[in-house]
């Protein structure tokens, strides 16, 4: 399965999403990124999904109408394990809620936390973790 070049921004906030792209793109060569400003869209998209190839990092925000990033986890894990397994989740939130970092800290679909904003050196330090696992 391939690896580190897909990716999906969901956040509200299209500058976010935009910002989260231009950063992906300054280290990854030819990514692959789509951006949704509503989890439930993203979550048709991964559910009906039936043949993605490659691995997808999800970068994931945490406050949001509609649907929050923990309700978008909630509605993730009852996804099939198949599916589930082709995504890699990361908490990518402005929240300096310790509750928040703890949350996703003990969330078993959640790899990783980010606060905002995205940047290179943060992108780096996780393919660096990444990779050491």
């Amino acid at each position: 399965m391939e690896t580190k070049n897909t990716f999906i921004t969901i956040d509200d906030d299209p500058v976010n999403n935009l910002l989260s792209k231009i950063i992906i793109s300054k280290i990854i060569d030819e990514p692959t990124v789509m951006e949704y400003n509503m989890a439930q869209k993203a979550l048709d998209f991964i559910a009906n999904e039936k043949e993605h190839p490659v691995k997808t990092t999800i970068l994931l925000d945490i406050n949001m109408p509609e649907m929050s990033g923990w309700e978008f986890l909630e509605v993730f894990s009852s996804l099939h394990q198949e599916i589930k397994d082709r995504f890699e989740i990361y908490m990518l939130s402005s929240s300096v809620d310790d509750s928040d970092l703890n949350r996703s800290k003990e969330h078993p679909e959640v790899t990783g936390y980010i606060s905002k904003p995205l940047t290179t050196d943060k992108l780096e330090m996780l393919f660096k973790k990444a990779n050491a696992a």
